[in-house]
């Protein structure tokens, strides 16, 4: 079995990032690779493997808020009548 090895330009543009990104992955250990001469080569699986995971991975975003939470005078700014 061969295995398919591409540049770190060639990753980035699988990815859809850039060359830094790439490389930045590659310093933290994140996506392996090895050195050939002076140039980076990562394997075809290892990019697609990251893309997996990346894809699967949700971002927790920010928590719901309740209008009616917080002090009087914020109230009053986002337009809430007063709950006396």
């Amino acid at each position: 079995m061969e295995i398919d090895e591409i540049s770190v330009n060639e990753a980035a543009g699988i990815m859809g990032v850039t060359v830094h990104a790439v490389r930045d992955l590659i310093r933290r250990g994140v996506l392996p690779a090895r050195k050939f001469a002076s140039v980076w080569v990562l394997r075809t699986y290892d990019v697609r493997a990251y893309q997996a995971r990346r894809a699967t991975y949700q971002r927790p975003g920010p928590k719901p808020t309740r209008a009616r939470e917080g002090p009087p005078a914020l109230r009053q700014a986002q337009g809430i009548a007063p709950t006396d």
